[in-house]
């Protein structure tokens, strides 16, 4: 099986990834760079199984500080119009969006079914982090969202247009609050990272 694995920074992508049994990627933040690099990598390397693996902000505060979460469902939520009055409308509620399109829909549901015996969430992929009251408040209220990332609904997107299985991990680092970046425990979820890939891969072989 062709396994790629997949994160934004070369800080997320654990050791163990960089075994020559497997390929790497690292894409980059935000929906662009994302968005084109593993485009690029998929051309290249035609995997069987893609695998994202990366840090995320938290909106459930069930949810523990290095944490490891499996992603099921995932949207690009800053992704529409604003109307006169302030009000956001997602490119899915626009006329001319077509559902069909995973970059156009709702939501993404992953249909690649797996256990990894972890809590499985949904997300959003935003283009600016939520960093103010405000701003959470109104994520919260249009979605309801458990975590927060920069990529995984692009990740998402490709994989299901390619058909190609895939899963998308992340560990905790720190809760969506207005931010304060001495709440945050990167090395912790990066540890965390380390340990799963390796499950994640036993499980897969």
């Amino acid at each position: 099986m062709k396994i790629l694995i997949c994160a934004a920074t070369v800080l997320e992508m654990p050791k163990l990834a960089f075994s020559t049994r497997y390929t790497t990627l690292v894409h980059g933040a935000g929906i662009g760079q994302s968005a084109y690099h593993l485009t690029k990598e998929l051309t290249r390397s035609k995997p069987d199984i893609c695998i994202q693996i990366g840090i995320a902000g938290a909106f459930d505060r069930s949810l523990k500080i290095g944490e490891l979460v499996q992603v099921v469902e995932d949207r690009f939520a800053d992704l529409g119009a604003m109307t006169s009055e302030g009000n956001f409308i997602h490119l899915s509620n626009l006329k001319f969006a077509d559902k069909t399109n995973p970059f156009e829909a709702e939501s993404i549901i992953n249909d690649f079914n797996i256990d990894l015996i972890l809590n499985k969430v949904k997300a959003i992929t935003v283009n600016t982090t939520s960093g103010s009251v405000h701003q959470i408040e109104e994520i919260i209220k249009m979605y309801n969202p458990q975590i927060e990332t920069m990529e995984g609904a692009s990740f998402f997107a490709i994989c299901k247009a390619e058909n190609l299985p895939c899963i998308q991990v992340r560990a905790i680092s720190n809760y969506v609050e207005p931010r304060n970046t001495e709440n945050w425990n990167i090395p912790l979820a990066i540890e965390m990272l380390e340990r799963g890939i390796k499950k994640i891969i036993s499980q897969l072989a």
